[in-house]
């Protein structure tokens, strides 16, 4: 099931970005998103192996911090159907489907999934915090305040970024 599943995101992800380039319309300026998108140059940072890897699940994960230790960051949430129907088996399957994708790609296998040197994963869900009681190997959950002008949510945000800080110096 591992090769598998790994050869079919990689089969999805090459025909994604082959019919974005066919788009008609399509903007030159997509370009290098689409690059991103088929694993472009943070991907030649990991294989190149010189920095430690910060696999990351969502926006909330400053990366500019994470580039300001010393480290590559990589976002690895997903949405790819393959990945959420391998990640029922070890999740569960009411859980929603980007968290069951992110438990199938570490189970599957999948490019980079398994070999960051540290998975920093916002809480914006209880998903999530699942998630990182299931995951082995290195993660760091950051708590995220419920809103974020609610009372203390400033001093909350802060205090996580402080606390990843002082993780990112471990690497």
């Amino acid at each position: 099931m591992t090769s598998d599943l790994g050869s079919r995101y990689q089969r999805d992800v090459e025909r994604a970005v082959e019919r974005l380039g066919r788009r008609e319309g399509r903007p030159g300026a997509m370009a290098p998103f689409e690059q991103i998108f088929a694993g472009g140059s943070r991907a030649q940072e990991v294989a190149q192996g010189a920095a430690p890897v910060v696999g990351v699940l969502c926006n909330f994960a400053p990366e500019e911090l994470i580039l300001a230790a010393g480290a590559v960051p990589l976002r690895l949430d997903l949405g790819h159907g393959g990945c959420a129907e391998a990640g029922g088996g070890v999740i569960g399957t009411e859980v929603c489907p980007t968290v069951r994708a992110l438990a199938g790609a570490r189970a599957g296998g999948l490019p980079f999934h398994g070999d960051v040197d540290l998975l920093v994963v916002p809480a914006a869900c209880d998903a999530k915090k699942k998630l990182v009681q299931l995951l082995e190997g290195e993660t760091h959950l950051m708590e995220l305040p419920v809103t974020k002008d609610g009372p203390g949510a400033r001093e909350r945000w802060t205090e996580q970024v402080w606390l990843l800080a002082r993780r990112l110096e471990r690497l």
